[in-house]
């Protein structure tokens, strides 16, 4: 059987033209649909379950808050917990006074003994009250205090500078077994910084045998010169 198409071309391309106009209207209805659906969802959402969420927390936040408001001692609880929190600001503010044993242990020469120590953290001075059975051996402390150093080891840097500065002797008296001496000196604040451990800070004696006092007295020199008269 032969068929014959007897539409002419313009008749078929505007069946075929409304075909297509029918399904690109389709699809953006289906597209429609879903965009008012997405809306739909989000307006539920934002209005419906957040806003039950928001509303229960709100339930509970005024719950435990009338809970808190009904316990015994309420605010003493609270100042003391803040007093609690504060407490580790509180020790690293706090000084190391303990570390003074040592740094006298060390900088003391083995015959001279201290039976009084004032220490004042505000002026960053002590004053030094003590026994000594020579005026050379006052001499010796104050030249080792002058020159010992401390040095700092920890994660973030280390440091290093003179321990004690502007050492003084301020008064000395004899004794029936030597020298009482009072000595002052100023310190540098590092030595009882409580924010360092106790092995992370140390100080560096210098050995003096001798005081400067003795080493910087002319006596060769005069020995020389009436060595030289006699001859």
């Amino acid at each position: 059987m032969i068929q014959l198409n007897l539409l002419p071309d313009i008749k078929q391309k505007f069946i075929k033209t409304r075909r297509l106009r029918r399904r690109i209207m389709g699809i953006a209805g289906l597209l429609s649909i879903g965009s008012l659906a997405v809306v739909a969802f989000m307006f539920l959402t934002a209005n419906v379950w957040q806003s039950s969420r928001i509303s229960g927390l709100d339930e509970d936040i005024e719950s435990r808050r009338q809970e808190v408001e009904s316990t015994p001692d309420i605010a003493k609880i609270l100042t003391v917990q803040n007093q609690l929190d504060s407490l580790d600001q509180l020790h690293l503010s706090k000084t190391s006074t303990s570390r003074l044993f040592g740094y006298l242990e060390a900088v003391l020469p083995s015959d001279v003994s201290v039976v009084s120590v004032e220490l004042e953290h505000d002026d960053l001075t002590v004053e030094l009250e003590g026994e000594s059975p020579n005026f050379e051996q006052v001499n010796k402390l104050v030249d080792t205090m002058k020159f010992t150093d401390y040095v700092t080891t920890s994660d973030d840097q280390s440091l290093e500078g003179r321990a004690f500065s502007n050492v003084v002797i301020r008064d000395t008296s004899p004794s029936d077994s030597g020298v009482i001496f009072t000595v002052t000196a100023e310190f540098d604040s590092i030595l009882f910084d409580n924010s360092y451990e106790e092995d992370q800070i140390g100080i560096n004696v210098p050995e003096i045998t001798t005081t400067r006092s003795t080493t910087e007295r002319p006596n060769d020199v005069f020995e020389n010169s009436s060595s030289g008269e006699d001859q």
